[in-house]
């Protein structure tokens, strides 16, 4: 019989049986379905219910196939583009269709399969105690979920008991679909009584909550440095309550359009690289362009002019950024021009703020979106601009499935729509400078806007520091700092290093306490007083004495932003000092509140990790310090250049951008490195011109592709014979691919060896990302996984990152 077919993209699937399947549409749903629509569909041969969306629908034979049991929305989620940018990705970063449409959504559109049970009429006299009890529960209710059967019931092993009920026949389970959409929410913890019988981990909850008051959750297992069992188990006694607190759903509500495009000037080497960019902007074809300009040289009023003139148009724009951080000053200069014309999309909101955002713009309510690396998916159509700002970080790449770059997204996206795409930087990546220079697609701006002049910047040798009164500040930053305080201008001092101390070191035998889980140092946290590990979160007591020899003698080395924090308060008692590090930005939109209250002026000193180095402009910022520049100087990975003179650089750029001149003063024991001269002087085309000469030799991008393919394992046994094996197949596969130049190093063992517990193995091939590459990849994955013995394996492939 002739019907109309669905292709379709199932949830589950490994990249083994990753395929669009054929399904019979129904007449009754023919006008309810379409491409981009998600709907339940029988699968395998017991027909369980299984979620998919609906890639094509075609005229076709339906005899023989299962139908389509419904539909899950009430309309289609995706666009034919977002369709076609996920059969796109999945070729190129090795994933399956699931692992992509899934990050294109909030999380409130995901569909969550809940177990119900359903109580059958019996006699029960044959049943235990317990199982009785809850099966008249159930009974009582009409139906139940797990969660709920176990709330009633938490001594009971409520899991072994529904199965025995579902297996004699007491209960019918079914597998519910939900979406997870609701009121946006904080899980909060209220303390009740203190009347009981607690553990010393228990107590030092209560303490904090007597303290304190009601704290969120995750607030309360940071300082209290416990896990999550505790606080259950303090709520099954009673002694406290976890409820839920409903969130602002839009927390830009107040933020209106207070300014005009018209109030924006531009420089006349601005309005030359403007006019440059909208004759590109106006073609209405694809084309790529490297907006490169000095920190604070007027970067962001060239493209908000661009941005007015894409919406003259009828087309969208998107703006990417690549830290929350620099969300908010984006954000209400966004808003404030254009007005409820923006939406913003990045994970500091909460569940409902980023599915309300969604809906704006996949209703057409907004035509400017402004996020971070997750918005380049959003749901926004006919884009005339995308704008990556800071271009050069690597926050726009993702480190966990699925794998993509925020930037080679932006491409596709770009190019099915005909759009401009712009990368803006002043420390662009080598790569995409190469590549504009080769496509003559490079706009400079050599100045800095509104006649501001680059800091000056120092270079401090703390090999000469050696009676300082700090022992991380310098004499000379030390008074610099001084000076600020006294004349009512503020500083910014960058230490990328949170905690108090970097590492804890037996003085016996030189063991480094280091965190079980990870092969990496436990940092001492002195607001919860307990190392915490930076990799897997774990978090362990001090030791008393050296797990290795015993030795009482345990030396606290490195410094971190605790610690940082502490002798500044006791170097400048009166000063207003704010920290900013991923231990003080927990809340929901808390990066927004301090950097506001920065820009008001309520503190002199921002200290913090990178989070705060770059896109930040406040005019009354007038010092900046690097604390240890050494730090950034040792990695030997082959972008570790490229990162440290970017990251300089760009904090440097955060002195000086008012009416006053700029003081920079970079701590280093290495006063001789290259690197520091060039971010001194903030000389990208001198660095560029030594790190490309670097690339050429080495045979790194932009010359070549490097492709990194990663193993792990809670079995190191295991991890190094799944990536001897895999070494295996690309060797046999290689000798159909005679035209295929490869260069295969490894397999190898990268520093850190071991991650939350799985053991790590790489192997780095250089080659060129070509169709016939990805062809030759997808053969050796799909190979590698038919071999049983490594399903426990997990496999990534990156290109042309530095994992």
């Amino acid at each position: 019989m002739n019907g109309k077919v669905c292709f379709v993209a199932l949830e589950k699937t490994t990249l083994s049986f990753d395929k669009l399947y054929s399904y019979a549409l129904p007449t009754i749903l023919e006008d309810k379905i379409f491409p981009g629509s998600r709907v339940l569909i029988p699968f395998s041969r017991n027909n369980i219910p299984r979620v998919g969306t609906v890639f094509e629908i075609k005229d076709g034979e339906q005899d023989g196939l299962k139908s389509v049991m419904g539909t899950v929305d009430s309309f289609p989620v995706f666009s034919e583009e977002m369709l076609y940018l996920a059969k796109t990705l999945r070729d190129q970063i090795f994933c399956t269709y699931n692992d992509i449409l899934k990050a294109m959504l909030p999380t409130g559109l995901n569909i969550k399969a809940v177990k119900e049970y359903l109580p059958l009429e019996k006699n029960i006299s044959t049943l235990s105690e317990d199982e009785k009890a809850v099966y008249s529960y159930i009974l009582k209710k009409k139906k139940a979920k797990t969660a709920s059967i176990t709330a009633a019931f938490p001594k009971l092993n409520i899991d072994l008991i529904i199965s025995d009920l579902v297996n004699k026949g007491f209960l019918e389970d079914n597998e519910v679909y939900k979406r997870l959409v609701g009121d946006a929410t904080t899980k909060m913890v209220r303390l009740l009584d203190t009347d009981g019988k607690v553990t010393p981990k228990q107590t030092k909850v209560l303490e904090l909550l007597l303290e304190n008051g009601d704290m969120s959750l995750k607030e309360l297992l940071y300082y209290a440095a416990i896990g999550k069992g505790v606080v259950d188990n303090l709520q099954r006694s009673g002694l406290i309550e976890i409820y839920e607190r409903e969130d602002y759903r839009d927390p830009y509500s107040g933020a209106s359009k207070t300014e005009s495009l018209s109030d924006i000037k531009l420089t006349d080497e601005q309005e030359e690289v403007f006019s440059s960019l909208f004759e590109k902007l106006k073609e209405n074809i694809f084309n790529k362009s490297l907006l490169f300009g000095v920190t604070g040289s007027g970067k962001t009023q060239v493209y908000l002019k661009l941005i007015e003139k894409t919406l003259m148009f009828g087309k969208t724009a998107l703006i990417l950024v690549p830290e929350i951080s620099l969300t908010p000053q984006t954000v209400r200069k966004m808003k404030s021009l254009f007005g409820e014309r923006v939406a913003v999309l990045h994970s500091g909101l909460t569940l409902a703020g980023r599915l309300d955002e969604w809906k704006r713009i996949k209703e057409k309510k907004a035509d400017v979106v402004v996020g971070t690396r997750s918005a380049v998916f959003a749901p926004i159509e006919n884009i005339g601009l995308i704008v990556i700002d800071e271009a050069h970080e690597s926050t726009y790449t993702s480190d966990s499935n699925p794998r993509y770059n925020a930037v080679s997204v932006a491409t596709i996206r770009a190019v099915y729509n005909n759009a401009l795409l712009l990368l803006a930087s002043a420390t662009p990546s080598v790569e995409s400078y190469f590549e504009a220079c080769k496509a003559e697609s490079l706009y400079t701006l050599k100045k800095r806007y509104s006649d501001a002049v680059l800091p000056e910047v120092f270079v401090v040798d703390m090999k000469k520091e050696k009676n300082r009164r700090s022992k991380i500040i310098s004499e000379v930053l030390a008074e610099e700092l001084c000076y600020n305080i006294e004349n009512k201008k503020q500083s910014i001092l960058l230490l990328n290093r949170r905690g108090f101390n970097t590492s804890l070191t037996c003085m016996n035998c030189g063991y480094s306490i280091e965190c079980p889980s990870c092969s990496v140092p436990m940092t001492y946290h002195k607001a919860n007083g307990h190392l915490m590990c930076h990799y897997c979160g774990k978090i362990t007591e001090i030791p008393l004495k050296c797990p290795t020899c015993d030795s009482e003698y345990i030396k606290y080395d490195g410094a971190g932003t605790q610690s940082l924090e502490q002798e500044l308060k006791e170097l400048f008692p009166d000063a207003r000092i704010l920290r900013m590090d991923l231990d003080t930005t927990m809340r929901s939109m808390s990066h927004e509140k301090y950097l506001s209250d920065f820009g008001e002026g309520k503190y002199d000193i921002l200290i913090g990790t990178q989070m705060i180095a770059k896109g930040l402009d406040f005019p009354n910022v007038t010092l900046v310090g690097v604390l240890t520049a050494d730090s950034l100087l040792a990695s030997t990975e082959w972008k570790s250049a490229e990162r440290a003179f970017a990251l300089l650089t760009q904090v440097v750029g955060r002195s000086g951008r008012g009416a006053e001149k700029g003081r920079a003063f970079i701590q280093t024991f290495d006063t001789d490195n290259l690197l520091l001269k060039y971010a001194a002087d903030q000389d990208y085309e001198a660095f560029y011109s030594n790190e490309i000469r670097n690339r050429k030799i080495m045979l790194y991008p932009p010359f070549c592709d490097l492709w990194s393919v990663g193993f792990s394992s809670e079995n190191e046994e295991k991890v190094r014979k799944a990536s001897n094996y895999f070494l295996t197949i690309i060797k046999e596969h290689a000798e159909n691919y005679e035209k295929l130049p490869l260069r295969v190093m490894g397999p190898i063992t990268p520093p850190i060896s071991k991650l939350s517990g799985r053991y790590r193995r790489k192997i780095t091939i250089k080659c060129r990302n070509t169709e016939k590459m990805f062809a030759f990849f997808n053969e050796v994955l799909l190979k590698f996984y038919e071999n049983k013995e490594f399903t426990d394996v997990s496999v990534y492939v990156d290109t042309n990152g530095d994992r």
